[in-house]
């Protein structure tokens, strides 16, 4: 089947899961019925499974407007948190959890509707070696110590599909274009790249 990816992440345990999203026409013809899909390879990326529908665009009345655009960081428990772009007309992200039942099968929790992640570009998620977790918004960077459950927020300007990393304990890097937004190339306003450091405990 048609599989977008976004997110590809290796696991402690040795394997890389993909998630994304699949349609059931074989072709993207409506948002309204794209569903969120997982992959996983066990054997570094010869083979993989068949992408899993592990939630769906599945409320006629109010489409939740599940999109490809999602990324995940990996819990201490093994569970999987993951933030998924929504395209639904004032639509907030989604979060939920992944987490493998007793048969070693992926399953989701409720995809929770959080106001602390207004509609945004790509999700982009980093989980620091001291278990803090980071969120790059459209409007600011979101932080979690505690799993996910409630979100700081440090107000370092707009970004749009930005992407973070850690480049020492506790110092992160972040990256973002500036001046597109969701448009395709040429934009009518000079685009840039900006960069921004900094430190946190």
């Amino acid at each position: 089947p048609v599989f977008f990816i976004t997110p590809i992440h290796p696991l402690r345990d040795g394997s890389i899961v993909a998630l994304g999203s699949t349609y059931p026409f074989g072709h993207r013809s409506d948002v309204s019925v794209e569903h969120g899909a997982l992959s996983e390879s066990k054997d570094g990326g010869k083979t993989w499974s068949e992408p899993e529908i592990i939630v769906r665009n599945d409320d006629l009345l109010n489409p939740q407007g599940f999109t490809e655009e999602c990324d995940f960081v990996e819990l201490d428990d093994g569970r999987l948190l993951v933030i998924w772009r929504a395209c639904a007309a004032g639509g907030y992200m989604r979060q939920l959890y992944l987490d493998r039942d007793s048969k070693g099968i992926w399953q989701a929790s409720p995809a929770v509707i959080n106001p602390a992640f207004p509609p945004s570009g790509y999700p982009c998620m980093w989980r620091a070696d001291d278990g803090t977790i980071f969120y790059y918004g459209h409007l600011r960077i979101r932080y979690s110590c505690d799993d996910g459950l409630s979100w700081g927020e440090l107000p370092l300007g707009i970004s749009y599909y930005g992407q973070l990393t850690e480049i020492s304990a506790g110092r992160m890097l972040a990256v973002t274009q500036k001046n597109i937004g969701d448009c395709s190339y040429p934009w009518k306003n000079d685009a840039s790249m900006k960069q921004t450091t900094f430190d946190y405990q």
